[in-house]
């Protein structure tokens, strides 16, 4: 079927004096503009504003605050970072890239003083994750036991409430 003839070659390469010589390369300076990093657009103060803006706008915590929700959510908005950061770092053990499950999310709350408290039970910290799980559009598209930024969000703010509230 599918054969190719070639002719025997007319120099013997054992004996050649053929020899590669290293191209030189120049060494360019490394840059954002030029790498994998280029269309990374990194965090300003308006970019997290809005993704605070977006993430309170899910969250069922309105209802949950009642009268207390403005002064609430001023304390979210200006916390919004350090809680957006522990979600980063703790996302980092989980099993999916963009959802933070349960085991992720129990290294969260042994990292804090959560179960110290007489207040809270360990089953009132699965409640709470399993009720903030099934909060809006990603409770379908998403993983059922794992949270999205705006879930965790909402869990903390449910656990502060619970901890330290009236």
């Amino acid at each position: 079927l599918n054969t190719l003839e070639t002719s025997p070659r007319s120099i013997d390469l054992s004996t050649s004096s053929l020899s590669a010589r290293p191209r030189e390369r120049q060494k360019k300076a490394w840059r954002v503009e030029q790498s994998v990093f280029a269309k990374y657009v990194v965090d300003t103060k308006t970019l997290v504003a809005q993704a605070f803006d977006c993430d309170y706008a899910m969250t069922n915590l309105p209802k949950l605050l009642g009268d207390d929700e403005e002064e609430a959510r001023g304390v979210c908005r200006d916390n919004y970072d350090v809680i957006m950061g522990a979600f980063r770092h703790f996302i980092l053990s989980s099993t999916h890239q963009f959802f933070l499950g349960l085991n992720s999310f129990s290294e969260f709350v042994n990292a804090t003083t959560l179960l110290v408290s007489k207040y809270l039970s360990l089953a009132d910290i699965d409640s709470t994750f399993f009720t903030s799980c099934v909060l809006g559009a990603s409770a379908s598209s998403g993983p059922k036991k794992a949270l999205t930024r705006f879930q965790f969000l909402d869990v903390t703010v449910r656990l502060a409430v619970k901890r330290w509230g009236d």
